[in-house]
């Protein structure tokens, strides 16, 4: 398999450009975020000190055109900054993009949504090769948004924006992507998981993964399983978060085993760099899901190691991979997270 195996090199690249953004950590939000923008430029090819480099200039130049409580302001702009690298898109591009699009979604008296609608702006971006969002867009994203508020009235809410943008990308009618998501929710809901907003999201996401209805729930099941097993404990985001694991090809037990690793490896990292009060929780094991994608991408199901052109073949993967990541980013809130080793409550 190679002179690294599995999650070595992702662990590396993790640290090494969390160790480079350094600077940047001022405050607790900062650290927060900025784990994120190091695990999503783990697949940048520049090194560790230039990736950062450009990660802060984007973030700087989404900060420069911040208004009052935008999502541009707040330290998750460095989480946006590192998705618009990775994604090869011009900061001043998507701020223009971002604005044109807020407009449309007011004039269709689409609730405001913060930092959710900021995501799912990026999504609709990302799903449509950068093509404008239409005035025809927007109805659609409101009927999804809609459709959902008739199944889970007490659920829905801007938190469920991104992945409403997220299922527009299956081109079929708004009602019935809204109906299918439902039937996952059902189908899962039927199998013993707890009602609730993290099942409404898993349900959502699953709908986007490339399989049919039944191999994508019976893939998370598997997968959702295993990581119930190794937790002891049932942890609502957590089970959110291996949505993720699902586009992975693997043994459930693989999968699970791996990301536990690099969770494991993430702690020590923070607990050496910020101490007893590091983040912890659902952030954390969000971070490791992905890392898992990316490292176990490159290989095959049987844990052999890939040849280049092989591992070039999954762009699909790994494109239904950035819109999971990107919806499921937009959940989390340095705010309401627990820190681990002080008396902070989810």
């Amino acid at each position: 398999m190679g002179s690294q195996g599995p999650a070595v090199h992702v662990i590396e690249r993790f640290h090494n450009v969390l160790m480079a953004l350094g600077a940047e950590q001022k405050s607790w939000p900062d650290i927060y975020w900025l784990r994120f923008a190091a695990q999503i430029s783990v697949e940048a090819t520049d090194d560790a000190e230039t990736a950062a480099r450009r990660i802060k200039k984007i973030a700087d130049v989404l900060g420069d055109n911040a208004s009052w409580m935008s999502a541009f302001s707040s330290p998750a702009r460095f989480a946006l900054a590192a998705l618009l690298l990775q994604s090869r898109v011009l900061p001043k591009f998507f701020v223009s993009y971002h604005e044109e699009a807020q407009k449309i979604l007011r004039a269709e008296r689409i609730r405001r949504g913060g930092f959710h609608e900021t995501m799912a702006i990026f999504i609709f971006m990302l799903t449509h090769e950068k093509e404008p969002l239409s005035t025809e867009d927007a109805v659609n994203l409101r009927t999804i948004y809609n459709e959902m508020k008739t199944y889970h009235w007490w659920l829905t809410g801007p938190e469920d924006l991104p992945a409403c943008a997220a299922l527009m990308q299956k081109g079929v009618p708004p009602k019935m992507v809204a109906a299918e998501a439902e039937q996952v929710y059902q189908y899962l809901h039927n199998t013993g998981i707890q009602n609730g907003e993290h099942l409404q999201m898993v349900s959502n996401l699953l709908s986007i993964i490339g399989l049919s209805v039944d191999d994508a729930v019976s893939r998370y099941l598997a997968i959702d399983r295993v990581y119930r097993k190794a937790l002891h404990v049932d942890d609502a985001q957590g089970h959110e978060a291996v949505v993720v694991l699902s586009v992975l090809e693997q043994e459930p037990v693989v999968v699970i085993h791996t990301m536990m690793s690099i969770r494991e490896e993430i702690e020590k990292i923070q607990l050496a760099h910020y101490g007893p009060e590091h983040p912890s929780s659902a952030s954390t094991t969000m971070i490791a899901v992905d890392l898992t994608v990316l490292d176990l991408m490159r290989y095959d199901k049987d844990m052999v190691l890939l040849e280049q052109p092989e591992i070039e073949k999954q762009e699909d993967t790994l494109r239904r991979f950035h819109v999971i990541q990107a919806a499921l980013l937009s959940r989390f809130d340095s705010s309401h997270e627990a820190v681990k080793g002080s008396s902070a409550s989810c």
